[in-house]
């Protein structure tokens, strides 16, 4: 499975500007709000450094590091055992993005959608459909990535041309923190969602362009950001600072403000549907990433029994999590053990990269 250049600037632009938009975009607005209303959005800045400082890092390897895949740099530039289980740390990573972005995406089918299904007979196609478009490759993931693009656009102006006559910008109104603790904990889970932008370590190798591409990548996370942010503005304008903080599923509540006359009075399950490609873009592009590193720390060819043991093993993890309670205390540590672990993982790297091109260059002199 190696790291055939498959990918442009532009298509891995898109990429970032989506990556986020599966898990953050259902779980990350509660997490932030919640008692501090409107002031709790500045929780989301750590995140947003976090987010620009894989970037630059990822950019800075990039450029020196470009002729392999991640996972064989880490090797080359750390040396087998240290690099083995460097890889294996950001692998971890990518399935627990993966699992994340899946099971609460499962969750708002299970519990606002199909309340009757068992959740089982959701996770399995669910994870399926996502399995199928890791198996299938970065070429194809990035096909739809347009797509998903034009669906994104085309819900966000459903959902402000539902719920604009209802806008009151009073409502966002008075900006002050009613708890630190709290606030402290939402900037913990905006690092955590930001830091799902690793995945850009295995994307870049597959690029078709030798131009860099590190300001583009900034370019779409801030513009991913500010998108995220006007769903949250819009949101707490139309239903208040406490209503908003205590909406676990906001895209849903904003989506039940749109009407399309009287044929169709379910509109959050249109929503939700339009969503699904967005979600299963973003999963199977984490499932990828982490299927790609097993194979080349393993240095095995694609091989069916590993890539779907990876995603059987996904989906038991998410079976695992059995309510959204159970959902939020898993992210709650995960937020705690990505805040120690991803500064090392990326110190690492750029100290590798350092020693390893300088090391090129001695060789080449």
């Amino acid at each position: 499975m190696g790291s055939s250049k498959l990918i442009s600037n532009r298509e891995m632009f898109q990429m970032v500007l989506l990556l986020q938009q599966g898990g953050l975009f259902w779980l990350l607005p509660y997490l932030l709000i919640g008692t501090n209303g409107t002031i709790g959005l500045i929780s989301i800045l750590p995140g947003v450094a976090v987010g620009l400082l894989i970037i630059l890092v990822c950019a800075f390897w990039g450029k020196r590091c470009r002729e392999q895949s991640f996972p064989q740099s880490l090797t080359a530039m750390l040396g087998r055992p240290f690099g083995t289980v460097t890889g294996m740390c950001f692998m971890l990573l990518y399935l627990v993005f993966a699992v994340i972005c899946l099971s609460s995406f499962v969750e708002v089918l299970s519990t606002q959608l199909f309340s009757t299904t068992p959740r089982l007979a959701i996770l399995v196609p669910v994870f399926l459909l996502a399995g199928w478009l890791a198996w299938n490759g970065l070429e194809d993931i990035a096909r739809l990535l347009i797509l998903c693009i034009v669906l994104a656009v085309c819900l966000f102006l459903l959902a402000l041309a539902g719920s604009i006559g209802n806008f009151a910008p009073e409502n966002m109104l008075p900006l002050q923190i009613n708890d630190v603790d709290q606030l402290r904990q939402s900037a913990l889970h905006s690092i955590f969602f930001y830091s799902s932008l690793l995945v850009l370590f295995m994307v870049y190798p597959a690029r078709n362009q030798t131009r860099h591409a590190g300001r583009q990548l900034a370019g779409a996370m801030v513009l991913s950001t500010a998108v995220f942010l006007l769903w949250v503005g819009l949101a707490l304008g139309v239903f208040g600072q406490f209503s908003t903080g205590s909406l676990i599923w906001l895209p849903l509540e904003l989506a039940r403000m749109i009407r399309i006359g009287s044929f169709l009075e379910r509109t959050e399950a249109l929503f939700t549907a339009m969503w699904m490609p967005i979600v299963l873009v973003n999963s199977g592009l984490l499932l990828w990433s982490v299927t790609e590193s097993a194979h080349q720390l393993l240095h095995k060819q694609k091989s069916r029994w590993l890539h779907w043991g990876i995603v059987l093993l996904a989906a038991g993890l998410c079976v695992v999590m059995r309510n959204l309670l159970q959902l939020f205390y898993v992210e709650q540590v995960l937020s705690v053990v990505t805040l120690g672990l991803v500064p090392v993982l990326l110190a690492v790297v750029l100290l590798g990269t350092v020693v390893y091109s300088r090391k090129k260059e001695g060789q080449a002199s």
